[in-house]
């Protein structure tokens, strides 16, 4: 199911939201751990596995912690965020949590936006960061490194970073259609659009860096899209504010980086990495 970027964290009607929890709970997933401290393991059947963040939970599967481990998750039936402290065991089944030891589960309900956002991140494949290393032009034009390729981004006046493979400068073009908008000879590898240039929101726009190595001059081109204002107050919806809880900053990375901003979404995974840097999947979803 691919969901607009526009519209990908709107409120749902309860009608909708419900078929699609109910779809997903068919497919095995009844929800996704949202932040643990120490140690939690699940078991399906025969097979027994450590729990990490952003990892999935399917259905009919025993859940132990540790002494002194917490666990926060969303369980997708009813709409709400569990948080459980160790030694406790218990059970996920397609229409409740049921504890089999230790204290009674602490839950509140998540609201749709936030559930949709952590709804849609159990399909993804590639870590929000990964398109980051990519390398754009030959081995010897410059590495266009920010904004990724392909990627929204949340400013109108983005920040632009490449690496050059040579000293000197180089020359950084950006275009909206066949029209320059801005062009600019720079010294180094990075360039803030000035105070009196900001970028249409909404629109797609192609950029350029240009360098003069001996072997004649190299090119290296990508592009990206501004965030729409809708697009913007939609992700702000679900942007934690004053002493956030880590699961609160899980749920705006996810969000981040189903709209496409993979670069801002990167950022806040390396935050959360640093919270929790036992944690092998934030690692990765922070490279």
């Amino acid at each position: 199911m691919k969901i607009d970027r526009l519209a990908f964290i709107k409120v749902l009607g309860v009608g909708v939201m419900t078929v699609f929890l109910s779809s997903v709970a068919n497919a095995g997933s009844v929800g996704m751990v949202l932040d643990i401290t120490g140690s939690a393991t699940a078991q399906s059947g025969s097979e027994r596995a450590p729990l990490d963040i952003a990892t999935p939970l399917q259905v009919e599967t025993r859940i132990s912690l540790a002494k002194g481990s917490e666990i926060s998750f969303v369980f997708y039936p009813a709409r709400e965020q569990f948080t459980v402290a160790g030694p406790a065991v218990f059970w996920l089944g397609e229409q409740g949590v049921k504890l089999l030891s230790g204290v009674a589960p602490r839950g509140k309900k998540l609201q749709d936006d936030r559930a949709h956002v952590v709804l849609g991140f159990q399909n993804q494949v590639v870590p929000a960061a990964f398109s980051m290393k990519t390398i754009y032009g030959s081995s010897t034009a410059p590495k266009l490194q920010k904004p990724v390729e392909g990627e929204t981004v949340l400013s109108d006046q983005p920040e632009f970073e490449w690496a050059a493979v040579e000293s000197g400068p180089v020359e950084l073009s950006i275009w909206h259609g066949e029209t320059v908008v801005y062009q600019q000879r720079v010294e180094g590898a990075t360039l803030a659009l000035p105070a009196d240039v900001a970028l249409t929101r909404g629109q797609e726009y192609r950029w350029r860096v240009a360098s003069n190595v001996a072997q004649g001059r190299k090119v290296s081109n990508g592009h990206f899209t501004v965030a729409s204002a809708q697009l913007r107050a939609d992700v702000q919806r679900v942007k934690p504010v004053g002493d956030a809880s880590t699961s609160d900053w899980v749920i705006y990375a996810m969000a981040l980086d189903q709209a496409g901003m993979r670069s801002e979404a990167g950022i806040v995974w390396r935050r959360v990495a640093q919270r929790r840097p036992d944690s092998h999947k934030l690692r990765e979803l922070a490279q």
